[in-house]
């Protein structure tokens, strides 16, 4: 994965700002309200408020823990469905009334998941530094189905072999067939999705009421900085066939496995502009920030596929080539465009200690323009080139590169420090 490259990009830009930072000379920090409250009457001396927990802080670090949820991969009907006494002349395809999608045609992966989000800093009267890590977890959507006494198992597709009458037309490959074929079928759709950012965070207006009893203030920052985003993804479909009765003209006992993997991993680097603010009152704080980053992707797509042909006494042959992955699209390709990611977020906060809060809120983010690899499945296909026999035909399933948005949203739930 990419984590470790973009630890390494973001490190040393870092470390020179801190030190800067930290070395310029001792002022008063506009973190939170300008002033600090140098007296209280007694009956509010215990008092613990946003206003004297900022007071004096150049410094801080949060840590959360998000509950993440990645907008899923838009997928084709992968398996199907009839039953086993379909009036349908091919059971399972696409279009007839008896069939059933069991997995694909909706998006993959959108379930929530755990992750984490750090983010640190330091603000003085001038100008500070804002950075900020997140990571969504690795997912993993899976799906299996096997032999059943009542429905047929099939992969849907659109024929267009030269040698079929009527084609093309909506087909379907029998993966379980009650005296015919014995299989299971299996997809997985897994993502991980992590980022960063470092910004230039300089006062632009502030306002405070230090009224010991109830301080009350807002301020807006300007943000200006360097975004980076992660984007990996990926969708198997696995069958593992055994013949049954050899009157499909194939001895009985011959196993097929086989093998469909569609990747894509997206990288997005670029500059933002945007503003946060701060909004106390007593004990309670409301944070907001919005910014929109605007910049290259670098995508990548990788298009896998193998079946191996087990005959009982005879061994066992392997051929390039799945069943939606053949010659035709099989291959590792890259491109790059123009992209887009807007992020922002809200958070609620309780001065629980004079350097403790405790933060709950809300994030977004979207990347336009990635290669996701449920928009790269072609579910044409030309079965001439089957089992590694010479294409005659349409060059199906073929290769055509489709880009989209993803949504990342997700609830916060975290400590911040001050000091």
């Amino acid at each position: 994965m990419r984590s470790a490259s973009l630890t390494a990009n973001l490190i040393a830009p870092v470390c020179s700002l801190l030190v800067a930072c930290g070395g310029a000379a001792a002022q008063e920090p506009r973190l939170g309200p300008p002033e600090e409250i140098t007296a209280a009457p007694p009956e509010a001396a215990q008092a613990i408020t946003a206003t004297q927990a900022n007071a004096g802080k150049r410094w801080w670090l949060s840590a959360d823990y998000m509950l993440y949820q990645l907008q899923g991969s838009p997928t084709p009907p992968l398996v199907t469905a009839a039953p086993f006494a379909s009036a349908s002349a091919i059971p399972g395809a696409l279009g007839n009334p008896d069939t059933t999608v069991l997995s694909g045609g909706e998006r993959l992966g959108g379930d929530w998941r755990s992750g984490v989000q750090v983010r640190a800093g330091c603000l003085r009267d001038c100008c500070g530094i804002d950075m900020g890590f997140f990571y969504a977890g690795d997912q993993a959507d899976d799906f299996t189905a096997g032999p059943s006494d009542s429905f047929i198992l099939t992969r849907p597709f659109i024929n267009v072999d030269p040698n079929t009458p009527g084609t093309p037309l909506p087909d379907a490959q029998l993966v379980s067939a009650p005296g015919v074929v014995n299989g299971t079928v299996g997809v997985a759709a897994e993502s991980q999705i992590l980022g960063g950012e470092l910004n230039l965070r300089c006062p632009l207006c502030c306002r405070s009421d230090d009224d010991p009893c109830s301080p009350r203030g807002w301020r807006i920052d300007g943000l200006a900085g360097y975004r980076i985003v992660s984007l990996t993804e990926s969708l198997g479909v696995t069958e593992n066939l055994v013949v049954a009765s050899a009157d499909v003209g194939i001895p009985a006992g011959t196993r097929f496995l086989i093998n469909d993997r569609f990747g894509a991993e997206n990288m997005f680097h670029g500059g933002q502009l945007g503003v946060a603010g701060e909004l106390w009152r007593g004990r309670w704080s409301l944070d907001g920030r919005a910014v929109v980053a605007l910049g290259g992707i670098c995508r990548e797509v990788d298009i896998a596929g193998a079946t191996t042909v087990t005959v009982p006494g005879v061994g066992s042959v392997t051929a390039p080539g799945g069943f939606l992955t053949q010659p035709t699209n099989i291959g590792r390709r890259h491109s790059s465009g123009f992209a887009v990611v807007p992020a922002a977020s809200v958070a609620a906060g309780y001065q629980a200690t004079p350097r403790l809060r405790l933060v709950t809120g809300y994030e977004f983010l979207m990347v336009t323009g990635v290669a996701r690899p449920g928009d790269q499945v072609d579910l044409t296909v030309n079965t001439s080139q089957l089992g590694g026999s010479p294409l005659a035909g349409p060059a199906r399933p073929a290769f055509v590169e489709r880009t989209s948005s993803v949504v990342l949203h997700g609830i916060r739930f975290g400590i911040e420090f001050r000091y």
